[in-house]
This record gives C-alpha cells, structure tokens and sequence, in this order.
C-alpha cells in the first residue's frame, strides 16, 4: 500500500515549494519501487515528477487533489493515495493540507 503520513499541519506559502515524497510511505518497506507518478488536478499548482508541488498565486481558496502512483519492479502498480489541499488567497498565507484519502 501507499500512503501519506504526517501530513495534517504542512503549509508553504503561495509561490513556494513543498516535497510531498518525503511524506509518501510504502508498505511493505522492502518493495522495489521502479517509478513515482504524480497527478495535481489544478492550474494552480504543478507537481514535478519527484513530488514536489509547486503553489500558484489564486484568487480564491482552490481545492487541489494529489495522486501519486507507485509502481513496483515486476512493472505492476502497487496502490496510489490522494491528498486535498487548500491555497489561501491572502498575500504570503499558506497552503494547508488539510485531509488525506486513500485508494
């Protein structure tokens, strides 16, 4: 299974950066992961392929889904997790993750 853990009081401030694969956790911990993929659902946010969320500049409070997928050596896919995200609207006020789901 995959899923992201300690995530409830993370925050960056619009414009800013976030690692999200630091919060990404892998059961079993001995799989062989050949591949990360991420998703964001939102123009206001971009997700490189190492996990790292990038925040726009919003005029209004955006919900934004995260999805990673992990894939395993033998080429299957493992399981994946999503995270909801609020962007603040406010000069310099932070992006709060604020529930997590898993699939």
């Amino acid at each position: 299974s995959v899923e992201f853990n300690n995530v409830a009081d993370l925050t960056v401030e619009e414009g800013g950066f976030l690692d999200l694969s630091q919060y990404v956790v892998v059961n079993p911990s001995d799989v062989k992961i050949t591949t990360n993929s991420w998703k964001v659902n939102s123009s206001s946010a971009s997700i490189s392929n190492s996990g790292v969320l990038t925040a726009g500049i919003v005029t209004e409070d955006t919900d934004v889904m995260v999805q990673v997928t992990v894939t395993s050596e033998d080429g299957t896919s493992k399981s994946a997790s999503v995270i909801s995200i609020f962007f603040k609207t406010f000069i310099n006020s932070p992006i709060r993750i604020n529930q997590k789901h898993f699939q």
